[in-house]
């Protein structure tokens, strides 16, 4: 079962000195709403309001499964007229806690 969080979740993953995690993700271009899914940290549904899932500049949407798998979806990017627009080159994947990134992508989306 998949729990919709939208850009929740709370991590049990990296030392916070240690730097972020690696995110490996399972794929790297699509139309808005195409999964995506992560691997490198594991979420805990249970503490879900700590960490946000940010693609380039934009909030993602964050699935948690119950055994901490994660997945997410590309975001609709819209340019400064409000059209959508895709971004001009790769989007990195971040997931945060507050100022704190706790994981991010290899590549960009």
């Amino acid at each position: 079962m998949l729990a919709l969080l939208a850009l929740s979740g709370c991590a049990r993953g990296p030392n916070p000195d240690a730097g972020p995690a690696e995110l490996s993700l399972s794929l790297y271009s699509g139309p808005p709403g195409t999964p995506i899914a992560v691997r490198g940290i594991e979420l805990d549904i249970e503490d879900a309001t700590e960490v946000q899932a940010w693609l380039g500049d934009e909030p993602a949407v964050l699935l948690v499964a119950e055994d901490g798998t994660i997945s997410t979806a590309v975001p609709l990017f819209l340019g400064s007229a409000g059209w959508p627009e895709p971004p001009s080159g790769p989007q990195t994947f971040e997931l945060r806690r507050g100022e704190q990134v706790i994981g991010r992508s290899t590549r960009g989306v």
